[in-house]
This record gives C-alpha cells, structure tokens and sequence, in this order.
C-alpha cells in the first residue's frame, strides 16, 4: 500500500517525465506560432498515451459532436489509428483553435477509425475471448504495475538516490517467459528514446528529457542497460528450467553428465569439488588452469540457482559474475592465505586483484577445476 507522499512523489515524477503539465489553450495569444504550439501540444500527448486514454479521448470529442453511439464503438478502434488521431481530437476537446483544414482531418481519421471499429465488431464476436486476448490483458495488468517503476527510477536519477528499482521489481515480479518478454521490450523502447536524447540523435527527445542533466542521463541510461541484462538473464533461465511434458525431473548427476572439467591438477594438487553440486546453487568459483583465468558465477534467481546445460553454467546475473586473470595461482587455488575460506572471502580477494574483469560466456572445459560450489 503506497503512503500519501509515495503517491505524490510518482505523481511527481510522472509530470517531470512526461515533459510537465498537460497543455493549456485558454490564454493563446493571438500573435502566437499555433503550428509551433499545436506540435509542442500533441508531442505530450503522444508521450503520454495509452490505449485506454485514446480511447477516451476521441469518445469525448465524439460526446461533444452529439455523436454518442458513435462513442461506445471507440473501444474496438485499432491501437495504430488511436494513436495517431486520439491527440488531435484531446487538443479540439480542450479549445485549441483548429483550423478548418485541421478539423477535416480529424473528422476524417476519425471516421476511418470508427469504419475499423465496425469491421472489428462483426468479425470478432464480443463474447469470445482469445488465448491472445488473455495473454494480451495480462501483459497489460503486469505493465501498469511497472510503469511507477519507471517514474521512480527518474527521480531516483534526480535526487542521486543509489539504487535501481527496476531491478527490485524485476525480482519481485510474477514473470514466465512471455510476460518477462513483453518487460523486456517496454524496457528497450524506453532505453532507446533515452539512450536517442543523450546521444542527441533525435531532436524531439533532446527536448522532451532537457529537464534532465547530461550526468543524469548518463546514469538512467546505465540503470536501463542493468535492468535489461538482468531481465535477459532471468529470461535464459526461464526457458531452460521449463519443464518438458509428462516426463521426470533428471537428477542433479545427469544434468552434468556431458560437463567438461578438471577432475584433478597434478600441477597444484588440488581436486575438484563435485559437479552435481552446482545444480540450484547460489555460487561456483571455477579456475581455468590453461588461461590462469577465475570465474565467478552468482545465480540471477534464487529459487532455480545456477543450471547446467551439456558444458554450459546457466542462470547466472552478468552483471555480478565475473572472470579475471590471476596473479598468483598457486596462492588462490591452494587456498593459501584463507582466500577461499568462503565464497565471499574468495570474491572479496578476487575484487582486490587488479586485473581486467570480464563478463563469462559460461562455457566449461578440461582445463577447468571447480573450486566451490555455494
């Protein structure tokens, strides 16, 4: 349950995003550039829309003409059409002078939608719904649960609050792999637009986010491109952990039974730990005795762990696990020191090391040993 300030702070944050206020047509200057203003008017409401808003904007242009029925068939209108006319109609609702060459437009994009609506009505009976439709509705109702998220995550950015709350909402969240998806898209069109204004590619959005600092740019377009490694994770491990039709769960030693590792290095003396034990676990340190390379792996989601699939580690956060190239080998994979007392202590001392750290591809080989399994 949101607090009364909680609500006030997205409301907040939605206006600062969306460019401010909705525009205004009550003190139009006659002197003033209409072209000008009635671009600027309908780029918010384009920011702004959704579907359920559309439609309930070109109902109440309808409403207004004395042209009810017309209204209740707005609902089967196409989401392309809605978007297109339902500004125009919000801005003629609202008393922006429209020209008379405006105002055919808008009767006739208006009466194309409503030509669609009719076409749409007969050809899909009303009470008979879709796998789609039901797939489609939910998609929606997980949508309207992120969208706060990412009115937050600006103000976030503008207050220099640390933390990312997509990342928060992605763990929390009810997902299978169709909804994780539809996440990931509205994810990438936001970080595409963002990632336009701070590359200054396109000029509309260099306008609609120049409330925001070039350094909070910066950051927003770090925190989308966390939020979406960590989603395309959680994806990977929802299509591998989907569980095949009327058959068995397989043990945790024939999942890795076509793992390639290290059973034991002459060289330092040291065995592997067992492999099955990766299965649902948190973390695995591995060393790749060839390469002198360690590799960390830390489990994107903690109720799957990490998965192996053939000579592959998945279900591993990107944006955690690491590889690095060790100094002194003898001294890490010995356990000299007590630095792999544990799996932290061991991702501790492997942070101090100060070489170039590297994102793992998850492959596994002959030369690896596996040194902890948490």
């Amino acid at each position: 349950m949101l607090t009364m300030n909680q609500k006030l702070s997205n409301e907040r944050a939605r206006r600062i995003l969306s460019g401010g206020n909705e525009p205004e047509f009550t003190t139009i200057s006659k002197n003033a550039d209409h072209d000008l203003l009635l671009e600027k008017s309908l780029h918010w409401y384009r920011q702004n829309f959704n579907s359920l808003l559309g439609k309930k904007w070109v109902s109440e242009w309808l409403i207004s003409k004395g042209r009810d029925d017309d209204a209740k068939l707005v609902f089967r209108a196409s989401k392309n059409l809605l978007r297109m006319i339902s500004p125009y109609c919000r801005c003629a609702s609202r008393g922006f002078p429209m020209t008379e060459k405006q105002m055919e437009f808008i009767l006739k994009n208006v009466n194309e939608l409503l030509l669609d609506a009719r076409k749409r009505e007969i050809e899909k009976p009303a009470d008979k719904t879709t796998v789609q439709d039901r797939i489609e509705a939910k998609a929606n109702e997980m949508l309207t649960t992120l969208e706060p998220v990412l009115d937050i995550l600006t103000e976030s950015v503008i207050v220099k609050k640390k933390c990312n709350p997509i990342i928060d909402w992605i763990k929390t969240a009810d997902l299978n792999k169709p909804m994780a998806t539809v996440a990931l898209n509205r994810l990438q069109k936001s970080y595409t637009e963002i990632k336009a204004a701070q590359d200054k590619t396109d000029v509309d959005l260099v306008e609609a986010y120049s409330y925001l600092k070039s350094k909070n740019l910066k950051k927003l377009v770090e925190y989308f491109e966390e939020a979406i490694s960590n989603l395309n994770d959680r994806i990977s491990v929802l299509r591998s952990s989907r569980k095949p039709r009327k058959s068995k769960p397989k043990s945790a030693q024939s999942q890795v039974k076509g793992l390639k590792f290290m059973l034991k290095s002459n060289v330092f003396g040291v065995d592997s730990v067992q492999p099955s034990d990766i299965i649902g676990s948190q973390g695995l340190v591995m060393f790749n005795t060839k390469t002198n390379k360690a590799i960390v792996f830390v489990a994107v989601e903690p109720k799957t762990g990490l998965l192996i699939k053939g000579s592959t580690v998945l279900g591993f956060d990107s944006s955690k696990s690491f590889e690095k190239t060790v100094r002194k080998p003898e001294e890490f994979v010995k356990n000299t020191n007590e630095c792999r007392k544990t799996f932290a202590v061991a991702v501790r001392y492997l942070n101090s090391v100060k070489t170039k750290s590297e994102i793992p591809t998850g492959r596994v080989n002959k030369h690896c040993l596996i040194l902890q399994v948490q």
